[in-house]
Formats: structure tokens, C-alpha cells, sequence
């Protein structure tokens, strides 16, 4: 039971409010100390998560295949398109392309017709164009899908309400259940209203694939002549089949006048290095030249890319901190402005990183990685980006950002692409020599071990609970000092109302005893 200056008149609340907002300065420091730390590990981690972008991004600079760069032109790209892989020869290749890959087709002979002999249109009923208006509701029709050793079946049931437009969109989204799931066949068909003509076939290309399409029954298990009227466009009954089926083909050419056939089941055919997409046949020549403006691009921004980063980081190096300016507890911030408290948290956030020393040793590091010359070269190789036009800047305020010579660059690229190639992708002769590394592994290497660096301090981005880096387990500290702490300032509260209530109630004896003193007194006057 608390009792609030019912006797003394004072407001005993706001003393002891007042006394445990003094009790309280060790646990907002603590909180502030909390603040920052995560604060502060959320902005190594961010740091982490730039460098992890930027190697992931640029780790093909360590790759041969990056500088292999070749172009291929086709005499004619509508009818063959040609695209050079890494593996790919310098040179002029003919390409006789005898045949392209197509699916299992089905389509219409002749335009088809209702019973009466008038051509359908896609919106035309099939029951009125076959004059079945009085008799069962539907039908069916069977459809096959082989695909080398595997066939799907599925059935069609056609209505009263159904158009031929519909009976194509049917056709189309045809599946078959297999282990609980719906497998569709793969087939797309549709009606054209000015051919008026079926159009039906695989969407999977190749000389194993076949379709078959037939007659059914209605609902009474009658059978029902329907594909050879009413897809094929027959008219001659002594000609009906009562299926209709086709098969795929597979893709041919000839390349460089060698007399060996190539065959593929898709349009997509890879020789030589070279992926071949085909449109049309004929015959047509395609070059394989290098392209040194592709490398060109590759490097630019490469190092585009390494100067953004270390902008990124110089910012946070000589970012000022404000000493004055600690993180707001909840009791402060409720006594300023929504602006007043942004502007004070802008400067409490300003600094996280200034001269941090991990920071510093990246860019030392990073540094080092492009200037220092490539061992193991050959004398009179590419040894050094210098070489080739690459260079720090002459401002020793942008922190090692580099600059390019473009002019000296191409040169390089065009007059000496094997060296170029091995002053960045060379690969160490003893394990883990970082000096006998090309640039692109260099910076691989240097960029990996400072993530390793950082998550050691830090942790990793998105990791919290499991987190067990330095400013992790500073963390958890903090929190069981706080924990610690709320306990003891509850029980200091508790303390001091238990003080203000004994001394309430000894005032409020000692106002009733001087209140009966006093009516005694004057009480005796009376005699």
C-alpha cells in the first residue's frame, strides 16, 4: 500500500520520481552504450554486405573466359542467329542449315465445313455445325502426346455450348493427372477464321514427338465421327480414318563443309563454341572475331565499381563523430520534436566508423592488391596496371581511387589481350601467394579476407540470435547488466515508497495525537 502525502501535504510521486531519475543515470548509460553498439555493428555489417556485393559481382575478373572475348556475326541474323562462347575459334565457318526442328503438327486438309456444307467460323457451335442439336449433351475425343518412351492420353469432352474456338483453347490446356498432380501435354492449338483451318502442335520440338488425335464416344457409348469432318476439313467419307496424327522433326545443318549431318531436337545447336540459333534454312556464313571493346566495358566497370566502394568507405573512415550528442533515451526523446529528435539522431549516428582500424587495413590492403607488380611474369610482359593505363589518382584525398587511360587501355587490350589477360587471372605457382596472383584473384582474395574480418567483428548481416562476433557478445552483456539493472531499480522504488509510507503514517499518528492532545487542553479550560 502506497500513501501519497496524505499527512506530510508534500508530493511524494515527484520526489520519488525525481529520486530514481538519479537512480537510473548508470542504466541510460548502459542503454546508450547498447545503442551504439548496435548501431555500430549494424554499420560494420553494412559495410560487409557492400564488399560481398562487390566480389560476388566482379569474381569473373579472376576468370580467363572474361578476357576470351569474341563476337559472332551471322550474313543474315534473321534467319541464323550466332553467339560465341569462351571456347570459340577465331575465324569464318559456313553453316548449311538443311532443316528446321519442329513439334508433331496436326492441321486441317481443307477449310472445314458444317453439315451443309458452308465453311465454320472459330465462333461457330460445333453441335449446330454438325447438326446434333437433338441428341446427347457431349462427347469425346482422344488425345496423345509420345515423347520418346513416354505417352499422355487425355480426353476431350465436347459440349452443346462449345465453339470451335473453344475446342482449341480445350486442346491447348489438355493435362493428364500423374502421382496426384496435373501434367499438362504441351500443346498449343487455335482456329483461323480466314484460312479456316485447325492449327495444332507440340510446343516441345524433335523427331520423338508425336501426336495423335481420335474419335470418341457420347454419353450413350456411341461412336462419333468428328476428327476427320470437323478437324481435318475432309469431305470424302470413303477417306475418313477417324484419326488424325504427325510427328516432330529434328533439326539439321552442316557446318564448315564438314559432310557429317548435325541433328538437335530444338532449334538451338552448339558447335565449336559457337551457339547456333536457327530461323530459317539455307546457307550462310558466320565470323568469329575478338571484341576488345567487351573487355574494355568488363574492366571499366570493374574499376568503376572499386572506386564507388571506396568512396563508401572513406565516407564512413572521415565521417565526424559527435561526442555530445549520445543516443536519446526513451525519456528524452519523448521531450523533444519529431525534428528536434531526428536532427539529434543524425549527429548521434554520425561517426560509427571513424579511423576504424579494420577499415583502414581494407584499404591498405585493396591498395596493395592493384599497384603491387604480378610475380611470376615473364620480363617484358604486363606486369603492373600501370602498364596498361590503370593508375591512383594524383589527389591523395580520394583515398586510392584509381583512373584510367582509355587510349593506353584499349592498346593494351588490342595489341597484347593474352598479357592482359594473365595480369589479371594469373594463378599463383605456390598456394596462397597473393603476390604471384593476377589482379582480378588479387582482389578477389583481399576483398574475401576483410568480410571474414568484418563478420568477425560483426557478425553477419540478418544474423542476431546466433550471433557470436566481438560486438555480439558485447551486446549480450549489455542487455543482462540491463536486465540486472531493472530488477534493482524496482527494488529501490519499492525501497523508497516503503520509506515515504512509514513516515506518512508516523506523521499521520503524530498529527492525531497532538489533534487529541490539543482537544484535551482546551477541553480543561472549561472547568
Amino acid at each position: 500500500m502506497r500513501i501519497a502525502g496524505l499527512a506530510s501535504g508534500m508530493d511524494i510521486n515527484q520526489i520519488v520520481n525525481d529520486l530514481m531519475r538519479a537512480e537510473r543515470i548508470p542504466m541510460d548509460k548502459l542503454f546508450q552504450r547498447r545503442e551504439w553498439l548496435s548501431w555500430q555493428r549494424d554499420a560494420y555489417r553494412e559495410m560487409t554486405l557492400a564488399l560481398r556485393n562487390f566480389r560476388d559481382t566482379y569474381a569473373n575478373m579472376r576468370l580467363q573466359s572474361t578476357f576470351i572475348a569474341l563476337q559472332a556475326t551471322s550474313s543474315d541474323s534473321s534467319g541464323l542467329k550466332a553467339t560465341a562462347t569462351a571456347s570459340a575459334v577465331a575465324g569464318t565457318y559456313t553453316v548449311d542449315v538443311l532443316q528446321l526442328a519442329k513439334g508433331a503438327e496436326i492441321r486441317s486438309e481443307n477449310r472445314v465445313t458444317d453439315n451443309e456444307g458452308n465453311v465454320v467460323q472459330s465462333s461457330t457451335k460445333i453441335f449446330e455445325a454438325m447438326g446434333r442439336d437433338s441428341e446427347a449433351d457431349s462427347f469425346t475425343i482422344k488425345v496423345s502426346v509420345e515423347n520418346g518412351t513416354t505417352t499422355r492420353t487425355a480426353e476431350i469432352i465436347i459440349t452443346k455450348d462449345d465453339t470451335f474456338a473453344s475446342l482449341a483453347r480445350k486442346l491447348s490446356q489438355a493435362s493428364v493427372t500423374e502421382d496426384g498432380k496435373e501434367v499438362s501435354l504441351g500443346l498449343q492449338a487455335s482456329f483461323d477464321n480466314t484460312l479456316g483451318r485447325f492449327f495444332i502442335s507440340t510446343r516441345d520440338t524433335g523427331a520423338d514427338m508425336k501426336l495423335t488425335i481420335e474419335d470418341g464416344v457420347d454419353g450413350g457409348g456411341n461412336s462419333i465421327e468428328f476428327i476427320d469432318r470437323y478437324i481435318l476439313g475432309r469431305t470424302d467419307e470413303t477417306a475418313f480414318t477417324g484419326q488424325a496424327s504427325g510427328e516432330g522433326q529434328n533439326a539439321q545443318l552442316k557446318f564448315d563443309d564438314i559432310d557429317d549431318v548435325i541433328e538437335s531436337s530444338t532449334n538451338t545447336i552448339s558447335v565449336r563454341g559457337l551457339t547456333l540459333t536457327l530461323h530459317q534454312t539455307g546457307n550462310y556464313t558466320v565470323s568469329v572475331q575478338s571484341n576488345p571493346d567487351q573487355v574494355f566495358d568488363q574492366i571499366k566497370s570493374f574499376v568503376d565499381a572499386y572506386n564507388e566502394l571506396i568512396d563508401m568507405i572513406n565516407v564512413r573512415l572521415n565521417e565526424p563523430r559527435y561526442r555530445d550528442y549520445p543516443p536519446l533515451t526513451d525519456e528524452q526523446r519523448e521531450a523533444l520534436s519529431e525534428t528536434e529528435a531526428k536532427r539529434w539522431d543524425e549527429r548521434a549516428r554520425s561517426g560509427l566508423l571513424r579511423n576504424d582500424p579494420i577499415l583502414r587495413q581494407v584499404l591498405v590492403d585493396l591498395r596493395q592488391a592493384w599497384t603491387n607488380p604480378v610475380e611470376g611474369i615473364p620480363a617484358g610482359q604486363l606486369r603492373q596496371l600501370a602498364e596498361i593505363g590503370i593508375t591512383t589518382t594524383s589527389n591523395w584525398r580520394d583515398g586510392g581511387k584509381l583512373e584510367i587511360n582509355e587510349t593506353k587501355l584499349r592498346e593494351a587490350i588490342a595489341e597484347r589481350p593474352d598479357e592482359v589477360m594473365a595480369l589479371f587471372t594469373q594463378a599463383p605457382q605456390e598456394d596462397g601467394n597473393r603476390e604471384q596472383m593476377g589482379i582480378g584473384r588479387r582482389i578477389y582474395q583481399v576483398v574475401g579476407d576483410s568480410i571474414n574480418r568484418l563478420r568477425d567483428r560483426a557478425g553477419s548481416p540478418g544474423v542476431t540470435a546466433a550471433d557470436q562476433s566481438v560486438l555480439g557478445r558485447q551486446l549480450r552483456d549489455v542487455e543482462d547488466q540491463l536486465a540486472r539493472w531493472e530488477d534493482r531499480l524496482a527494488r529501490i522504488e519499492e525501497r523508497y515508497w516503503r520509506q515515504f509510507t512509514a513516515m506518512e503514517k508516523a506523521m499521520q499518528q503524530m498529527n492525531e495525537q497532538s489533534m487529541f492532545l490539543l482537544t484535551n487542553f482546551f477541553g480543561m479550560q472549561g472547568f
